[in-house]
This record gives C-alpha cells, sequence and structure tokens, in this order.
C-alpha cells in the first residue's frame, strides 16, 4: 500500500509555495490522511473554496488510492490569531 504522507507533503509544498503545513497518518496504513494547511491562496475564500482548491491540487493522488483526507485550512492570518 502507499504512503500519502510524503506524497501529499510534497504536492502540497510544490502547489502551495508560501504554505505551512503537517500531513499526518491517522490509522497507520498511509491512505488515511489529516492535513493542516495554512496559505495566502485562501485569502477571501470560503472553507468550501479552500478545500475544492486543495482538492483539485491533488486529484492525481486519489487516482493512485489516496482514500480519506481530513483537512484544516486557514490563511495565515487566521493561524496567527489561533496560535495566541
Amino acid at each position: 500500500m502507499t504512503d500519502f504522507v510524503p506524497l501529499l507533503k510534497q504536492k502540497i509544498l510544490e502547489k502551495f509555495a508560501d504554505s505551512y503545513c503537517e500531513v499526518s497518518d491517522m490509522t497507520g496504513e498511509g491512505n488515511h490522511i489529516e492535513l493542516l494547511l495554512v496559505s495566502s491562496r485562501f485569502e477571501n475564500l470560503s472553507r468550501i473554496a479552500r478545500q475544492q482548491l486543495v482538492m483539485s491540487e491533488i486529484k492525481e493522488l486519489w487516482e493512485q488510492g489516496l482514500h480519506a483526507l481530513t483537512m484544516k485550512t486557514w490563511t495565515h492570518q487566521e493561524w496567527k490569531e489561533k496560535s495566541k
């Protein structure tokens, strides 16, 4: 079975150049992933639009067998406020 953690992290860092991301395996099988992504590309986007943007950028990973993805998406300002 493919471990999607490093593949997802690489793809995210390629597509979201100014981002901070954490990628973790939720089940130990490498195909149920949790993603925390902070990016300026999320400015003025709804939560759904942010998730749609991420999904469009990692489409090929679903085709390769990624099974589940949980996302938390934040702008840099939102992340800064949450980190206080």
